[in-house]
């Protein structure tokens, strides 16, 4: 009987920690969430790009082995009469060393309390560490990268 609990114990702790697709088993694929402060460049498709700096990104780790990103007061264009927030569900994430690694395909962003479709993610990919978050990602027509670093 107690090799039974504490096989039930160890079995339990090994699936608390088993967020995303684990390939080294020394590194631990739960970093702490946290947020993320940074630069989002959207090339606007006609030779210029936008540039926002202090983007705030979080991520959600899903027992899916998936990640829901928010990115916080987001603007894409000089133009654009608001910022918002955006909610890209369902990132694809795999443990890789120290960092974990994101991409998505077909994504639907969520925004002001719905779907955008005609927003779509495409070629998302993604670096993710304690300290940094990188992604670049087609939304809709338009290119973006965001480079961040972990706020303290």
């Amino acid at each position: 009987m107690k090799l039974f609990k504490s096989l039930l114990l160890v079995a339990c702790a090994a699936l608390s920690f088993a967020a995303c697709d684990k390939d080294d088993d020394k590194t631990p694929v739960n970093p702490t969430p946290k947020e993320y402060v940074g630069e989002l460049s959207v090339d606007q498709t006609d030779g210029t790009f936008f540039k926002q700096q202090g983007v705030s990104v979080r991520y959600d780790l899903k027992d899916d082995r998936t990640v829901d990103i928010y990115m916080y007061r987001v603007q894409f264009a000089e133009a654009m009469p608001v910022k918002l927030d955006m909610t890209i569900p369902g990132v694809e994430c795999k443990s890789v060393g120290e960092r974990i690694e994101l991409s998505g395909e077909r994504i639907i962003p969520l925004a002001m309390g719905g779907e955008f479709p005609r927003y779509t993610i495409t070629s998302l990919r993604g670096t993710l560490t304690d300290s940094e978050l990188q992604l670049s990602m087609n939304c809709g027509e338009f290119p973006l990268t965001y480079s961040g670093t972990a706020s303290e």
